[in-house]
């Protein structure tokens, strides 16, 4: 009898660890997923931004040709923004069809921003809805290339 007793208690506790086990696993994944889209989203981003006022010379060689407006005032991430808004929407949602969701609903939104004290870098903010099972919040600051071309 008590030798059962035992045995139960071993099964339950053994149970619960596999359940919880098997829960962090899953939630493992959805983070991995999760963080592969949004990293994948941020180097479309990098490539809409190291490509824009990108030129290729007539030897081959490319090169940047920024705004010369925008060199001397200083705002090539507004010109840039302006002229890719199609490419780089100001708020979107990152696209999740490759990461695995199970446990409920999970949205990645992307907000891209000028820093009010320089007008030549762009921030990019990401960060999952309210009530996400995981919660990211990921930021950075990306330079402009072209900013190495103004006169």
């Amino acid at each position: 009898m008590v030798a059962s007793a035992i045995l139960m208690m071993t099964v339950t506790q053994s149970t619960a660890l596999f359940t919880n086990s098997m829960q962090a696993t899953g939630k493992a994944k959805l983070r991995d997923g999760l963080n592969a889209a949004v990293n994948a989203d941020l180097e479309q981003v990098r490539h809409e931004v190291a490509t824009w006022a990108m030129t290729a010379t007539s030897d081959g060689q490319l090169a940047y040709a920024p705004d010369a407006t925008a060199c001397a005032n200083g705002t090539l991430a507004k010109s840039l923004l302006t002229q890719r808004s199609s490419q780089l929407p100001v708020v979107s949602t990152v696209d999740l069809t490759g990461v695995p969701i199970r446990q409920g609903t999970v949205q990645v939104n992307r907000t891209i921003s000028v820093p009010a004290d320089n007008n030549n870098l762009i921030a990019v903010n990401y960060a999952t809805s309210s009530g996400s099972p995981i919660s990211i919040k990921l930021s950075t600051t990306l330079t402009m290339p072209a900013q190495g071309w103004c006169p």
